[in-house]
């Protein structure tokens, strides 16, 4: 009987019973025995009935061996796995097999594992007495995203909202309609994480993909709080125009563009505020001005993007860097989805068409039905904005869990918060987590051979003194190196001032010379003394120019702005109409039809122009030759 319930146990088919927790469990006994009846207790705490009987008869005990190591040992392996985790060093299960093992070397305890390491059923019951932990993926953060604090994304939303109290816009703020988000998203021409059937044991199962794995277009997305998405801009890698197949097959309401290298860049980007977005604002009527939240990207800040949406009533705010992943709502609730819609649209076109590329003018109607194939498209974006804590704005809808260290700060006199330095915190923390792992004696013989070179206790402890010591001696090298670094800038700056202000001065006194030669006149020349107090005053008064209006007329003829093509090009190429970056499909459609129009009148015009050439020689020779017809001798 043992064999055969071995054997089930082996192949998955025994009984499993029931975990319930233990503080239902426990509730349900202590209500039964105050008097409530076991039917009633077990429908309250939902725990069968059978369950809370033999625990009324035999109170519950561990079955098994014991474990081990003792709670308070594994309680502290727990905190140890859950603090790792929160400054982004997460614990995988062959770390803690091999940390236990170093545990009952140190330690000294008998290890009862065979080689030494805990195996695969210790760490199942390990995660099965402690549900606290479980199994993740973790996702990677770059080095600029861990910087990022809690405090320092209050702080950011702070300043946004002293922003919006001197620019009277907290009704804009509060009107869903009036509150965008932008950003774009490389859209990818392959699945990725399909699942597929195959013949079981087959190690390698490949899928033919006529695209590159590496080939992606950039797609430009804009939605506002309410759930609305404003007409999507899609890039291609050209450098001249696009091509007309390209702009037939894109969808209505959609907008294309080119780039040289297919990534979204300054002109592009103002562009599409230009001829595509504040067109559908007007065309939509939704009131200005507006808040557009973008990522602080070079290609969304430009003089040109910010004059524009100054002149328009669009208020650019950047996002506070590197926490994109938090605070930009396309980001965390738009673009997962989208993906997922897109990757199944893939998988159903290479279905159809047998594994044939996707070519650029099927690209954009292809997303357009995977757009369109998302569901609840309105209230994800609506809970997206409300989770980043921009409509409403609200800094504690926030998602701090995501924020991987939390913020180091001490108390000022001033009541400011002052942050420590990164390099040497790290190896202050360092050495302070090393010290808590060793015991009493093992740091107290550490401490008295510090300036020791070789190690004279156990044998056991000497590869960890000599870590101990570099650690001692890193920390006391990064103190005096942040000291010295201090000192070098308060020198470099000072000196820098007074570059700059001699500098300053002397550019002052040789433009006060020039402009005194240009204009005729035989200004003083102050001595050294006046011309500071001069310069250094700031009233209207001594900076007050004389003959104003000569002055701008000289201005006008020395920095004259030059007219472009003020004499007609040799090159006639320069002065071809050419496509416009960024626009919708009907006006890219619109551009096309004109350009052919042009074309054949361009040829009319030249086959007119030749007729009249070639009619214009014949009467030429006419006329040498008197009307007469010029004949031809036969040859001999």
């Amino acid at each position: 009987m043992f064999l055969i319930f071995a054997h089930l146990q082996k192949i998955g088919m025994a009984r499993k019973y029931m975990a319930y927790p233990a503080a239902q469990v426990a509730k349900a006994v202590n209500l039964v025995r105050n008097g409530h009846p076991i039917r009633r207790a077990a429908a309250t705490c939902k725990v069968p009935e059978s369950t809370i009987r033999v625990r009324l008869k035999k109170p519950c005990q561990n079955p098994g061996r014991p474990p081990v190591l003792s709670k308070e040992e594994e309680m502290h392996i727990v905190n140890w796995i859950i603090s790792s985790a929160n400054v982004g060093l997460p614990v995988d299960g062959q770390r803690l097999k091999t940390s236990v093992a170093h545990l009952f070397k140190l330690s000294g305890k008998k290890n009862p594992f065979m080689k030494g390491i805990p195996g695969r059923k210790w760490f199942a019951g390990f995660l099965k007495r402690h549900q606290q932990i479980s199994r993740r993926i973790p996702s990677a953060l770059s080095k600029q995203r861990v910087t990022v604090t809690e405090t320092k994304i209050r702080a950011w939303f702070g300043h946004i909202q002293s922003y919006f109290d001197k620019n009277q816009l907290h009704h804009v703020a509060a009107d869903p309609s009036r509150v965008f988000n932008m950003d774009e998203s490389a859209i990818r021409l392959v699945p990725t994480r399909e699942q597929v059937l195959a013949k079981t044991g087959e190690k390698y199962v490949h899928t033919k993909c006529a695209n590159s794995d590496k080939e992606a277009y950039t797609t430009l997305f804009a939605s506002n709080a309410d759930g609305i998405l404003a007409p999507p801009l899609v890039l291609f890698p050209y450098k001249q125009r696009l091509p007309a197949e390209i702009v037939r097959e894109a969808p209505p309401g959609w907008s294309v563009g080119k780039t040289e290298s297919g990534w979204m860049n300054r002109e592009t980007f103002y562009y599409y505020l230009k001829n595509v977005f504040h067109p559908w604002l007007l065309a939509t009527k939704i009131q200005l001005p507006i808040i557009v939240f973008v990522d602080g990207h070079s290609s969304h800040v430009s003089y040109q993007t910010t004059e524009f949406c100054r002149e328009n009533g669009i208020e650019l705010i950047c996002l506070f860097p590197n926490a994109t992943h938090i605070l930009q709502p396309l980001d965390v609730g738009f673009f997962r989805a989208l993906k997922s819609s897109w990757n199944k649209r893939l998988i159903e076109w290479r279905t159809l068409h047998a594994g044939d590329a996707i070519t650029k003018h099927e690209f954009t109607p292809l997303l357009k039905k995977a757009v369109d194939d998302m569901l609840n498209i309105k209230t994800t974006l609506r809970n997206a904005f409300r989770k980043c804590g921009l409509v409403p704005w609200d800094p504690n809808a926030v998602n701090f869990s995501m924020v991987l260290q939390p913020q180091h700060s001490e108390q000022g006199n001033d009541g400011a918060c002052i942050e420590s330095s990164q390099e040497g915190s790290t190896h202050t923390n360092l050495l302070t987590d090393l010290e808590n792992y060793l015991n009493v004696g093992q740091l107290k013989l550490f401490i008295k051979h510090k300036a020791d070179l070789e190690w004279p206790g156990p044998v056991e402890d000497k590869n960890l003194f000599h870590v101990w010591q570099r650690i001692i001696k890193k920390n006391a090298r990064s103190q005096i190196q942040q000291t010295n670094l201090t000192s070098q800038m308060m020198h470099s700056m000072d000196l820098m001032n007074r570059f700059l202000k001699k500098t300053l001065l002397l550019m002052l006194a040789d433009e006060r010379q020039k402009t005194a030669t240009f204009l005729n006149f035989d200004l003083p020349r102050p001595s050294q003394t006046t011309f500071l107090e001069e310069t250094t005053n700031t009233s209207k008064s001594s900076l007050q120019p004389v003959c104003t209006q000569d002055r701008e007329d000289f201005m006008e003829r020395a920095f004259r702005i030059p007219t472009v093509f003020a004499k007609p090009p040799k090159c006639q190429k320069l002065l071809r109409p050419r496509p416009p970056t960024v626009a919708t499909s009907d006006e890219f459609r619109e551009w096309l039809i004109t350009t052919e129009l042009n074309k054949e009148n361009k040829e009319r015009e030249r086959v007119e122009k030749k007729a009249a050439r070639v009619k214009k020689s014949e009467q030429k020779k006419k006329a040498k030759t008197g009307g007469k017809a010029k004949t031809t001798k036969p040859r001999m």
